[in-house]
């Protein structure tokens, strides 16, 4: 009848609907409103920035997730899983550095390592820095690896690498099945309210990593510090104690943290740490952390097992038969009461232990635990002036130079539509000196220059921000419209050529 005519013809409708229609905009599709929809409900420049702009270097649609990887105008290359930012050159190479090297640098030998995650490939790449044998790095998602492979360029292509060996698999199941022991067991899943990651946190998942360690071997676990109730964090670190005993409590910026575990106790050789440490001169691991000493390493650590005990105390252990942080932690998401209390916690850091530290290296230590406290709590309230004056007791503190960096950069942006030009100037080369790959630095110079009656200072600074990062469309972009209103026209179009060689659909290049 007719019931069954129409019922026959309008999947027919919709497809040829799907196949005539405009294509999705997939920057709209990783808006993840799930995520984001209170940063952008009353933000509508952000939503057009989030949907009209970026170079999309990679959109895939797989089973398990929808993946993408695009390039921000502000300089960053993000991964985006189902719309969640989960990697970024920026915002997250501090992390990615001290998650790649810290446990090498703990480790008895630096041989056989196993990276649980993937993503960018950036902790995979600071892992490199090291001169290990072979590094068994395991990816759930095929469109992860491919996401990845758009930051090859970034980093010296760490996927191609011979001491790489990728597979495609669970992580969990991965660590459970292998007969190879490890120096180094990593794992640097997403966040714990997305769905599945919690049976990486359950007591069987740590037991799984200790079982695949050799004697001297180091597991490590990231832990988010942001969108994490109070009790859900410890419960963590319960857990983690009653496999490992022997756990010690690290940080990269204020809001990402690290477990380590131990087969046996942990007695920091300063000779060994400080050989493996100068090592890493000149690396990835040096310019996105700062780590030149053994004292740099204060920065990061926290407590060690007796305190992380008295944290964890009363808490019941996560398992596999009663995974309730599935359930609770995404309560954390949409934040709320009794979040974790990072300022706190940063607060009550420990002295990093080394018992065999020469007095000098003994009070270079202490006197690092005491700046590191002070830069903590200035790095997450203090203003433009404090960080400044805080950051000459400790020049290379990563997660301060990035919080100075983003506010230096305000300040100029406020001192330059004042019309205090030159103070402006100062800011911006200063934000340069932290963060070269700043592109809207690179342009607020540019503009400051231009006003105050320089052109050829103007055009230089954008001529130096695509050298900085010749591989970003908006760079070659910004420096195109720059020629183009100074009257050269054939440069403006040589600029123009370069945008269109790295993507020829960027959506700027139709306005």
């Amino acid at each position: 009848g007719q019931r069954n005519r129409l019922a026959w013809a309008l999947p027919l409708v919709a497809l040829l609907g799907a196949v005539g229609g405009a294509p999705w905009n997939a920057r709209i599709m990783n808006l993840a409103p799930h995520m984001y929809a209170t940063d952008l409900a009353g933000n509508p420049d952000a939503v057009r920035r989030m949907t009209e702009s970026g170079s999309l270097l990679f959109h895939e649609e797989g089973v398990g997730a929808t993946v993408t990887v695009i390039q921000r105008e502000t300089g960053a290359r993000v991964l985006r899983i189902n719309g969640k930012t989960d990697a970024s050159t920026l915002v997250d190479r501090l992390t990615q550095g001290v998650v790649g090297s810290l446990p090498l640098l703990l480790s008895g030998q630096q041989d056989e390592v196993l990276v649980i995650g993937l993503g960018s490939g950036m902790t995979l790449a600071a892992t490199l820095d090291h001169p290990l044998k072979s590094v068994d790095a395991v990816e759930l998602l095929p469109e992860v690896i491919a996401g990845a492979r758009q930051f090859g360029e970034l980093m010296d292509f760490p996927l191609d690498d011979p001491r790489v060996h990728l597979h495609l698999g669970d992580g969990r199941h991965w660590v459970e099945r292998t007969e190879t022991r490890y120096d180094v067991v990593s794992s640097q899943p997403t966040n714990m309210f997305v769905s599945g990651i919690s049976t990486l946190f359950t007591a069987e998942a740590f037991q799984a990593m200790a079982d695949a360690l050799e004697p001297g071997g180091v597991a490590l676990v990231w832990v988010q510090g942001y969108l994490l109730r109070d009790e859900d964090f410890r419960t963590v670190l319960r857990t983690f104690l009653e496999v490992f005993p022997e756990a010690h409590f690290w940080n990269a910026g204020a809001y990402d943290f690290a477990l380590t575990g131990h087969l046996g106790p942990l007695a920091l050789d300063p000779e060994t740490l400080e050989a493996r440490i100068q090592a890493l001169g000149g690396s990835r691991t040096e310019r996105w952390t700062g780590l030149r000493g053994v004292e740099d390493l204060q920065r990061h650590y926290l407590a060690g097992p007796e305190r992380l005990a008295a944290i964890a105390q009363g808490l019941r252990v996560h398992r596999d038969r009663d995974p309730f942080l599935e359930f609770r932690a995404p309560r954390g998401l949409y934040g709320g009461e009794n979040l974790l209390d990072v300022a706190s916690l940063l607060a009550a850091r420990e002295l990093m232990p080394v018992p065999d530290a020469s007095p000098e290296l003994a009070e270079a230590l202490q006197s690092r635990l005491e700046t590191t406290r002070a830069l903590d709590r200035i790095s997450l309230e203090g203003s433009v002036q404090e960080l400044i004056d805080a950051l000459k007791t400790d020049p290379g503190h990563p997660f301060a130079r990035i919080r100075l960096a983003r506010t230096l950069h305000g300040r100029a942006l406020e001192r330059a539509t004042g019309g205090e030009l030159d103070d402006a100037r100062r800011d911006a080369r200063r934000v340069l000196e932290l963060e070269p790959l700043a592109l809207q630095t690179w342009k607020l110079l540019s503009t400051i220059e231009r006003v105050s009656g320089r052109p050829d200072r103007a055009t230089a600074a954008l001529r130096e921000a695509v050298a900085t990062q010749p591989w970003n469309p908006y760079a070659h972009l910004a420096l195109a419209d720059e020629l183009s209103a100074s009257g050269d026209d054939e440069g403006a179009r040589a600029a123009r050529a370069a945008v269109i060689a790295l993507d020829p659909e960027l959506p700027e290049l139709r306005r």
